[in-house]
C-alpha cells in the first residue's frame, strides 16, 4: 500500500501519522528523504525481513532528493505486499512524473492548513476536541476561542488543553489562558490606533516588540487600513465583505470604525503607513522605532481631529 499525505497543515499530518502507528503490526521505520540512497530502494520497498512479516515506512519529503524522486515510479509496482509506504510531501511538485503515477497508484490524503474562511470548520472541530476532553463549549464561546487563537489548528489544539482544566470557562478565561495570534493583536493595534490611544499603542508596540517582527506587523496594519478603505468607499449596492475577503467579525468592527473618519484623514493614514513601508526597506533606522512613530502621529492626528 502506498500513502501520499500531501500539505503543509503539520498538526493533521501528526495526526495521520499517530493513527497509522497506531494500526501497524511492527515498529515503523521512518527515514528522511534528502539522506536516502538510489541503492537502498530495493531493501525499502522490495524486502521484509526475517522477524516481522510486515513493514510500515515513512519518508519525509523524497521529492527534495531529486535523483530518488524520478526513480520512484519503476519501483512503485514493485512494492512488497506487506509493505506500508508512506510518502510526506507538503509541497510536492505537481508537474512531475512521480507525482502523476502517485495520484494513480496511492491513497492521497491532503493536509492544508486552514485559513480565515475555515471559521465555521474551526469551530466545529474545537467544540469536538472540547468534547473529548469532557468540557461542553457553546457555539459563542467556541466562535471567541477560534477569533482569539486563529486557525493554526496547534494553536487551537493548546488553547482546548488548557481550557479542559477548567470545570466552567468564559471569556475572561479565554484571554487569560489562550495566546492571542500576530493577527488578533495587530488587530488590536489598529483598533486603538483609530480611537487615538496613544497610552495603549504605545503598550501594545511595546509587547509586540517581544515576540513579533515589525516588517510583518506594519503589513498586517496595512492589510487593516486596506479593508477600512474598502468599507468606508463601499456604497450600498456593494458586498466589500465579499469582494475583499474580509472575515464577517473583521468587518464589524471596521464598520464602525469606518463611520467616525473621513476621507482626508483616512488618506492620510494610508500615506503615513505608506511613508514608514518606505522607511523600513530603504533605510537603517530600527524598524520597531519608524513603526512606533508612525502609530504616534496617526494618534496625534486622529485625537486632534476628534
Amino acid at each position: 500500500m502506498i500513502i501520499l499525505i500531501e500539505g503543509e497543515n503539520s498538526f493533521e499530518r501528526s495526526r495521520e501519522l499517530q493513527q497509522i502507528s497506531r494500526s501497524a503490526t511492527s515498529p515503523v521505520e521512518r527515514f528522511e528523504g534528502r539522506e536516502l540512497e538510489l541503492r537502498q530502494l530495493p531493501d525499502l520497498l522490495m524486502a521484509t525481513t526475517l522477524f516481522q512479516d510486515e513493514r510500515t515506512i515513512i519518508i519525509d519529503m523524497l521529492s527534495a532528493n531529486k535523483a530518488l524522486w524520478d526513480a520512484l515510479p519503476e519501483w512503485l509496482d514493485r512494492l512488497a505486499d506487506a509493505t506500508t509506504l508512506i510518502l510526506l510531501e507538503p509541497k510536492p511538485d505537481k508537474r512531475t512524473k512521480t507525482y502523476k503515477q502517485l495520484l494513480d497508484k496511492a491513497t492521497v490524503k491532503k493536509v492544508e492548513p486552514w485559513t480565515d474562511r475555515d471559521e465555521r470548520k474551526a469551530i466545529t472541530w474545537v467544540t469536538k476536541e472540547a468534547e473529548k476532553r469532557g468540557l461542553t463549549l457553546s457555539n459563542q464561546l467556541a466562535t471567541y476561542i477560534v477569533n482569539r487563537a486563529g486557525s493554526d489548528q496547534w494553536a487551537l489544539f493548546h488553547a482546548v488543553e488548557k481550557l479542559a482544566l477548567l470545570d466552567n470557562i468564559t471569556t475572561h478565561d479565554i484571554d487569560l489562558l489562550v495566546e492571542p495570534h500576530p493577527q488578533e493583536n495587530v488587530f488590536r493595534l489598529f483598533e486603538l490606533l483609530l480611537s487615538g490611544n496613544r497610552t495603549k499603542v504605545k503598550e501594545l508596540i511595546d509587547s509586540l516588540r517581544l515576540t513579533s517582527d515589525p516588517h510583518s506587523v506594519l503589513a498586517l496594519l496595512a492589510s487593516q487600513a486596506y479593508q477600512l478603505t474598502a468599507l468606508f468607499l463601499a456604497t450600498k449596492s456593494d458586498d466589500p465583505q465579499k469582494d475583499f475577503s474580509i472575515h464577517p467579525f473583521a468587518a464589524s468592527k471596521l464598520q464602525s470604525q469606518a463611520r467616525h473618519l473621513s476621507t482626508a484623514l483616512l488618506t492620510e493614514i494610508i500615506e503615513l503607513l505608506a511613508q514608514a513601508d518606505l522607511r523600513l526597506k530603504t533605510t537603517s533606522v530600527d524598524p520597531w522605532l519608524v513603526l512606533e512613530q508612525a502609530l504616534d502621529t496617526i494618534t496625534i492626528h486622529l485625537s486632534t481631529d476628534a
